[in-house]
Formats: structure tokens, C-alpha cells, sequence
């Protein structure tokens, strides 16, 4: 299946390394010049885990900034920021046709009803992610952890997955993608803005009993929310401390956004817990309280208004 992905950032540049590593036929679609050139002359360049690198250069990894360079594809993969999923989807309309499948991968809420207003189609399947991944000024992308990528029920969810899996990406279809969304919204809204605020890794908050406790706080916060929704999400508290266990050295995206003087996705991922809270009568003074503050330090970093 020929495949596309929008943003050739640290997630997207791991899948189409894994994905062009298997021999699959896969383009990157990335809106800044400055990526695509560093790339071109330069390969995609991965550092695993274990120490190795690779580096997967042109035409392995066709990476450009027209749609009409890579063509209509049978999938569309989706790794933007939440912010700019309306934006991507408008420039990546060339690359589809009434067969093409989309599918996000993107942190927080709010996605798949953004691209279905762009694309107009239901052809899209919301999914999540636990590879962990970071990318520095020089374009390198660095494997910062390895999990289980999970997709909801779809037109060719099971030939999707079969794709993933074999690229050596963990790939399952659940019949509750919701339990599952709302899941990875947990764990990112009760990790990701402490890194942001902090400035430390995902292990680091463990050492401190203020910080664990604050953290599960907002876990159990953001469950009561799911609750009420009918979404069911199985011991918060501990959900959270074993990811910061396991993605221990990783640097959040939301503190590589901060550190970077980027805007965060933090009005997708606390604020949108807050919007649904509020719809719903169901207090989150901790999850709200974390969102001012990373979007006070967002509005500060990139000289905005809040």
C-alpha cells in the first residue's frame, strides 16, 4: 500500500524510517523547506536505542514539501500537531482519492473531527501510539522508547495494521479506540505539561513525592472525566507510573516545544479535558491548573497573547 505521512517531525521521520526500512513505498510530506533540504542532502537519520544509527536517504525516503512530488496514496499517515491538523490536511488533499485511508496517530483530542471537516470523508481511523521519539536541530531523530501502536475499526484496518507490523511496528485493531484515546489523553495530560513546567525528563517526576502525587491527581482527574463518558480507563495512578518508568529517559514533546520556543499542544490535550469536564459538571482544579500554567509559559516563550 503506498503511503503517505504529514510531518516529517520526530514521529513521522520514525515511521518512514521503520516503514521504508521494511521496503515499504512511503513519502514524506513536511511544510518546512529548511527539514526537506537537511534531509535530502543528508538521509534520514535515525539513532536506535541499543547505540546504532541509520540513515535513510532519497529515493528510500521521498521527502518534499509538494504533494504532487509523492501522489495519490492508499494511506495517509497523520503526526502534525494538533494545531496545524486543518492546515496539513488542506495541503495534503492532492495526495487523496476517494480510496485513500486516513489515519492519526496525533496526541489529544479533536483530530479526526478536524480532518473529516478538511477532507470530507469518513474514511478516517484515529489510532495511538507509544513509540517515544525525539529530533534535534540537525534533523537527528532519536528512538526514545518502544511500544504498542493501537487503531481503531475502519475501511482496511486489518490490512493497515499488517503494513505497521511489518515494519516492526507493534500494530493491533481495538473495538474501543475511545478507552484507548482517552487513555493515551491521561498519560500525556498528567506527564507532559509536569515535564514542561519542570524541565525534567519522564523518570525524573517519579523522584519526587509532590510531583508523583500531582501527577496521579490529574490521572485520576481525567478518568472521572472518561467515567462519565462511558469510557473506561482501568487504574490511572498506576497507568502513569509505569510509563514514566518505562519512557524514563525520554523528553517530553511538550518540553521539547517549551525548550524549543514552540507552541505546545496543550489546549488539545489539558484543555480539551477541561472543555469536556465543564460540558459534563465534573471538577479538575489540578488538570486546569496545569494547563495555565503551560500555556502561561507558552504565551511567554512565543511572545503571544493568552
Amino acid at each position: 500500500m503506498k503511503t503517505a505521512i504529514v510531518g516529517a517531525g520526530a514521529m513521522g521521520g520514525l515511521f518512514a524510517g521503520l516503514m521504508a526500512g521494511a521496503g515499504i513505498d512511503v513519502g514524506l510530506l513536511e511544510n518546512s523547506e529548511k527539514r526537506v533540504d537537511t534531509v535530502r542532502k543528508h538521509g534520514l537519520k535515525i539513532r536506535w536505542m541499543d547505540g546504532s544509527s541509520s540513515a535513510f536517504s532519497p529515493p528510500r525516503v521521498k521527502i518534499t514539501a509538494r504533494p504532487r512530488d509523492i501522489g495519490k496514496v492508499g494511506l495517509l499517515l497523520v503526526f502534525v500537531k494538533a494545531y496545524d491538523t486543518e492546515k496539513a490536511i488542506k495541503n495534503a488533499l492532492p495526495l487523496l482519492d476517494k480510496e485513500t485511508i486516513i489515519l492519526t496517530l496525533q496526541n489529544g483530542l479533536g483530530n479526526v473531527e478536524a480532518i473529516k471537516r478538511v477532507a470530507k470523508r469518513n474514511g478516517v481511523i484515529a489510532g495511538i501510539t507509544s513509540h517515544g521519539a525525539n529530533v534535534d536541530e540537525n534533523g537527528l531523530i532519536r528512538h526514545a522508547g518502544t511500544g504498542e501502536t493501537i487503531i481503531g475499526c475502519g475501511p482496511k484496518a486489518v490490512e493497515i495494521a499488517s503494513l505497521l507490523n511489518s515494519a516492526g511496528i507493534g500494530t493491533r485493531v481495538s473495538k474501543r479506540i475511545s478507552d484507548v484515546i482517552w487513555t493515551k489523553l491521561l498519560i500525556n495530560a498528567a506527564i507532559n505539561p509536569l515535564t514542561a513546567a519542570t524541565r525534567l525528563k519522564n523518570g525524573e517526576l517519579l523522584k519526587s513525592g509532590c510531583l508523583r502525587d500531582l501527577m496521579k491527581t490529574v490521572a485520576c482527574e481525567v478518568e472521572s472525566v472518561a467515567r462519565k463518558k462511558g469510557i473506561r480507563i482501568t487504574n490511572p495512578s498506576k497507568k502513569v507510573e509505569s510509563v514514566c518508568r518505562a519512557t524514563a529517559e525520554n523528553v517530553s514533546s511538550m518540553l521539547q516545544d517549551i525548550v524549543n520556543h514552540r507552541k505546545t499542544e496543550i489546549d488539545f490535550i489539558n484543555g480539551a479535558v477541561v472543555r469536556e469536564a465543564e460540558k459534563l459538571s465534573v471538577p479538575v482544579p489540578s488538570t486546569t491548573a496545569m494547563w495555565k500554567i503551560v500555556k502561561s509559559l507558552e504565551c511567554v516563550i512565543t511572545k503571544s497573547r493568552c
